[in-house]
């Protein structure tokens, strides 16, 4: 059985600020809102750094996927969104909405692109860790390469 540990420390800066750093990292402020989500965050948060997980392990899984199939994979980008609400009280992240935008050579990879969005759900560790519901909705678009013939 493989097992594979991450460190990261936290130091409190001031009021709810701290800073996070794990060994050979650039370290990074995070910010806890004071009173609500609804203050202005000028630092990453908590809720931010969550999405950003889920986010990125996906990517990480899919393109080890379309690696191993091959996939002619022009660009992959996403966004993530994290819903926060408050329920009885308290501020509870209740879903996540993952939207991966995957950029193909052709039209012919998409069955392929498809496939590959299916297995990474199936076994993103992260995603599969969470217990909130996360909903995977990717969007394909086909680059077109042109010549241009000089005159």
């Amino acid at each position: 059985m493989d097992e594979y540990f991450y460190e990261v420390e936290l130091y409190w800066k001031s009021g709810k600020t701290g800073v996070l750093n794990s060994h050979g990292l650039k370290e990074i402020e995070v910010l806890s809102p004071l009173k609500s989500p609804k203050e202005k965050k000028d630092k990453w948060t908590p809720e931010h750094l969550l999405a950003a997980s889920v986010s990125a392990c996906f990517m990480n899984t899919y393109l080890e996927i379309a690696e191993l199939h091959e996939l002619d994979l022009m660009v992959y980008h996403s966004q993530c969104f994290l819903k926060l609400e408050n329920i009885n009280g308290k501020y509870k992240a209740t879903e996540i909405l993952l939207r991966p935008i995957i950029k193909l050579t052709n039209s012919s990879s998409m069955l392929k692109a498809v496939q590959c969005v299916e297995e990474a759900e199936k076994i993103s560790p992260i995603k599969n860790s969470i217990k909130m519901n996360v909903e995977v909705h990717p969007k394909f678009e086909y680059l077109h390469t042109y010549l241009k013939s000089k005159a």
